[in-house]
């Protein structure tokens, strides 16, 4: 009996300070092929991606680590050995080919989650990649000539606060004989348009001064509501895409700033809205009277603006012009001095230690600036030296927090903002602030009832359906499922709600698109939320609208 309790008790010693054996090494294998013909694809670099953090070593916290990745082989293989068990993403890419996470059904999805067991190994992961296509066409103009140095440019459709636009994905010049290639795109729906470059241009392309080859859309529009797209199939080559520009019209635009008396440090330009977004341009004046001529303009949307300096204040004017075929003459601009808000913040709700950084937030409507406004510890702000304009009022903190109420006089500033275009100050502005906010779990499924990873997920306030764009890009929230198809979203004001999800679809996209704020006016799940209430929801993805023409 003794020997016995002799040995136990030796066993338990040897016992003490060994390790726990190390869990067994997962590996993970498969081939990279084209999406097309099934062929497979050399060269393709492999990533894997831990989705879960490593687990820490004893007595330290775990490093950071390079991502695991490899090049496929000849015949598009690849592996991954050595592994720790847990969740990981993969992705590949080449070139020539659209690269892609594991399982994502289109360029915006980060795919599949792939979960390893201690010691599972996995050899069945393929991966498909997308060839990219090639646009070619030719410029030449009325006559039939080529038109070198031509700049052509693949443009897609874009969603914000001023509507639709067109964003270029690739541009390309025309050589000595008219023709461009445009490669490396996406298989998409596409717009083109194509630019002679310098503008008034001289020699026999030109009939007099005010004369010279216009750009216009494929294929052959002026605006954008003319364009007509292009569809890119996977790895096509898609020829003759041909441009005839013609000679048109230059518009000049004149007018005058009324400089008041002393003024110093005049500037004045002129800002372009187009679709590849905004460009400012300085004007020189004609003479001391403060006369301007502009010449060469296209048609399109344009800010004049003005801006000098008087007893040590900033003057501004802004003026929204929009240039047609004829040319605008007699503008007149007037400078104003500068404008300022100031009011008091009342907090409501339980109280947070973050809204002590809040701020409030003047987003201007013409000079397209903003400006930050600290709260002050006895709740009152201040903002001097604004530009006369129009400003839509944000809440900028980090803290679980909305803007309740905001009101000059009897005037609802949250639903019009501050119009202060007419040079008038805004004093006495009450802001509440309440932290009272609402939040909402849910789940998104497929057709199937099955859950959708991945999935974009929108709510819109009732009032964002009607009014301005920009006073109702507050009312919206967005959230992007997760690998089981849940979603979080917090931090909302009391009110009716309207919620919609789609698989992989691009949330600015899904924002400010006319046709899915519509599907989701008609067709979202209504919700209503009060004051610090919780709800849970499941939504089934809709499909996407059919994109416009």
């Amino acid at each position: 009996m003794r020997l016995l309790l002799a040995l136990s008790f030796a066993a338990s010693l040897s016992g003490q300070g060994t390790e726990p054996a190390a869990a067994p090494a997962c590996s993970l294998a498969g081939h990279v092929v084209n999406s097309i013909t099934g062929a497979p694809l050399r060269k393709a670099q492999v990533r894997l991606l831990r989705e879960d953090p490593a687990t820490a070593p004893p007595g330290g916290a775990a490093k950071p680590e390079e991502p695991p990745e490899t090049i496929s082989a000849a015949d598009g293989a690849f592996s991954f050995s050595g592994l720790a068990s847990g969740a990981y993403r993969v992705y590949a890419n080449r070139a020539g080919f659209l690269a892609r996470f594991w399982g994502a059904k289109d360029r915006s999805s980060q795919g599949q989650v792939l979960r390893l067991g201690p010691g599972e190994k996995r050899d069945d992961i393929s991966i498909e990649l997308i060839p990219l296509g090639v646009i070619t066409g030719k410029v030449v103009d009325e006559d039939g000539d080529p038109v070198p140095s031509v700049h052509v440019q693949v443009l897609v459709p874009v969603y914000s606060p001023s509507g639709r636009d067109l964003q270029r994905r690739g541009a390309a010049f025309t050589n000595d004989l008219g023709e461009f290639r445009l490669h490396s795109l996406e298989p998409r729906k596409y717009y083109l348009r194509a630019d002679p470059m310098g503008g008034e241009m001289s020699g026999p392309r030109t009939r007099h001064a005010r004369e010279a080859l216009v750009g216009c859309f494929y294929p052959g529009a002026p605006e954008q509501s003319g364009a007509a797209p292009v569809q890119l199939t996977p790895g096509q080559q898609l020829n003759g895409i041909d441009f005839t520009l013609h000679m048109g019209h230059r518009v000049t635009v004149s007018g005058r700033v009324a400089v008041p008396p002393g003024a110093t440090n005049l500037m004045l330009t002129y800002s372009q809205f187009s679709r590849d977004g905004s460009s400012m341009t300085n004007i020189e004046l004609s003479d001391a009277a403060g006369h301007f001529t502009v010449r060469g303009l296209s048609p399109g949307d344009y800010i004049f603006g003005a801006r000098c300096n008087l007893a040590g204040e900033d003057y501004n004017a802004f003026l929204p012009v929009t240039v047609g075929s004829t040319d605008i003459e007699d503008l007149e601009l007037h400078l104003s001095p500068p404008v300022e808000v100031t009011g008091r913040v009342r907090f409501d709700g339980p109280p947070s230690e973050k809204l002590v950084t809040a701020s409030i937030v003047l987003k201007a409507k013409l000079g397209h600036s903003q400006s930050t406004i600290r709260i002050q510890n006895d709740g009152t702000f201040a903002s001097r030296g604004l530009a006369p304009d129009v400003y839509h009022l944000e809440l900028n903190t980090t803290a679980e927090a909305f803007l309740k109420e905001a009101r000059w006089g009897d005037l609802n500033a949250l639903e019009s903002g501050l119009d202060l275009s007419a040079g008038t100050s805004a004093s006495d502005v009450k802001i509440v602030v309440s932290t009272a906010v609402g939040s909402l779990d849910g789940t998104v499924q497929n057709d199937k009832q099955e859950a959708l990873a991945g999935a974009t997920v929108v709510l819109m306030s009732d009032a964002a359906f009607s009014g301005d764009a920009p006073y109702a890009d507050s009312r919206f929230k967005g959230a992007k499922a997760d690998p089981d198809g849940k979603f979080h979203i917090t931090g909302l004001a009391p009110g009716r709600y309207r919620l919609m999800a789609w698989d992989d679809v691009d949330e600015s996209t899904a924002r400010y698109d006319p046709d899915f704020v519509q599907q989701i006016a008609s067709r979202g799940l209504l919700i209503e939320v009060g004051e610090s209430e919780h709800k849970n929801v499941s939504v089934q993805a809709a499909p996407k609208p059919e994109e416009p023409q």
